[in-house]
């Protein structure tokens, strides 16, 4: 196969001398070299037919819904190169400079969000369609093998959830003052007594069950732990404190994961960004994988930050109070940095589901299910990564009560969504 980016157009020719134009419909266009500003973002899609769609309907992003095929000759007028571009390397996020009350990205303002895409793995459709367009030509070559994987991640916002008798003082007082909820605030009370005469186990201490339900289906667990010192901000753990060092210990002995959850401050914050990592490293050994506390992430720099560390992978882009697919694939890929023009080597996995967007937007467990089956389906339609985050505090917490038995029909649905 012979690829050829003209003036205007992508032209590949084939070994048969078939041929596939796809007409440049963005980067042409483009009147000097920085494209990075709110006139370039695109405009509202079009859903077209496209007889090479692995969809109902073709989405168009860039360019417009022209196709003409003969049994030698393809031309398309969606410029699919240009929105994988888009997507992947939210450039978007870029130039829109508004910020939410965590300095990132607000999401609803994606573009995504705003056309009810967020349900739809655009890049990856592209991708597929590109590849029924070769076929079609009497491309010989094969394609890159892939199988769906599902990846469960657990970030430990909060190791326990009775860290002294102050904390569950004002806790409790939050039960009765706030929540209005005597019979929960003697529940608390009594539940600390028992964890302190070690009756029982602090309520977030589920590591082994999360480590049984994945060893169960052959998977491992990631958990991503924040080693920032326990006074700094929306960090309520010290990383050296014997109890995460012994759980760290038994995560490794049964062979799971530990990763990084950068904290609040690791934010724009380079110094401290290693500082942590180098904190971890001391008890856990080599990391490579993580992601932001609260996905604090600003394009380009907080991949740049990972890249200069020589982390292997980050999975922060996900959407906080939605699901779905906020880069457009449910691929790893390795990122690019817009304003450098330079490929890294750190590889994005995106997060596809976290536990409580899960819960803004769905109250009932059976409509939660019907949803994580729905887009199982459609990860595993495109042989993709199902990045799964479930904190260790939403199982036993006072509005999480009987999420353990959620948690393994949902894991099980996830090993095989299309069976379910």
């Amino acid at each position: 196969m012979v690829f050829d980016k003209t003036i205007s157009d992508y032209h590949f020719i084939l070994e048969n001398e078939t041929e596939l134009i796809i007409k440049d419909s963005f980067f042409s266009k483009i009147k000097d070299s920085n494209y990075l500003n709110t006139e370039n973002l695109p405009q509202a899609p079009i859903f077209s037919e496209n007889p090479f769609s692995s969809e109902e309907d073709s989405i168009v992003i860039y360019g417009d819904d022209f196709l003409s095929h003969t049994k030698n000759k393809i031309v398309c007028g969606n410029d699919i190169f240009a929105a994988s571009f888009f997507m992947l390397t939210r450039w978007e996020e870029f130039v829109i400079k508004d910020k939410d009350q965590y300095g990132r990205f607000p999401e609803e303002k994606s573009y995504v969000m705003i056309h009810n895409l967020n349900l739809r793995p655009i890049v990856n459709e592209y991708t597929e369609m590109l590849w029924r367009i070769f076929q079609y030509l009497g491309c010989k070559q094969k394609r890159k093998f892939r199988t769906y994987k599902l990846k469960i991640t657990h970030d430990i916002d909060l190791f326990t959830k009775y860290v002294n008798i102050r904390k569950s003082l004002k806790t409790i007082a939050g039960d009765v003052l706030v929540r209005k909820n005597l019979n929960l605030a003697s529940q608390n009370l009594k539940n600390y007594l028992k964890i302190r005469l070690g009756k029982n186990k602090d309520p977030f201490n589920v590591f082994d069950f999360f480590m049984d339900v994945s060893e169960k289906h052959q998977l491992k667990s990631h958990f991503y732990f924040i080693p920032a010192k326990a006074d700094e901000k929306e960090t309520t753990y010290s990383i050296n404190n014997i109890n995460v060092i012994e759980t760290i210990e038994n995560i490794k002995k049964r062979e799971h994961i530990v990763g990084y959850h950068a904290s609040w401050n690791t934010f724009l914050n380079y110094p401290t960004f290693i500082d942590e990592i180098e904190a971890l490293e001391k008890i856990s050994g080599r990391i490579d994988e993580g992601r932001q506390h609260y996905l604090r992430f600003q394009i380009p720099d907080t991949w740049q930050d990972w890249e200069n560390a020589g982390r292997r992978e980050d999975s922060t882009l996900g959407f906080s109070k939605n699901i779905g697919f906020r880069c457009g694939t449910c691929y790893s890929f390795p990122v690019f940095n817009i304003v450098e023009r330079k490929k890294l080597k750190l590889r994005e996995n995106p997060l596809i589901l976290m536990d409580t967007a899960l819960r803004m937007l769905y109250s009932n467990q059976n409509q939660m299910i019907k949803v994580i089956t729905e887009i199982g389906q459609i990860v595993q339609k495109y042989n993709g990564n199902f990045v799964l985050l479930w904190h260790n505090n939403t199982i036993n917490d006072y509005n999480w009560e009987n999420y353990e038995q959620f948690y393994k029909e949902m894991i099980q649905i996830l090993v095989a969504p299309e069976k379910e």
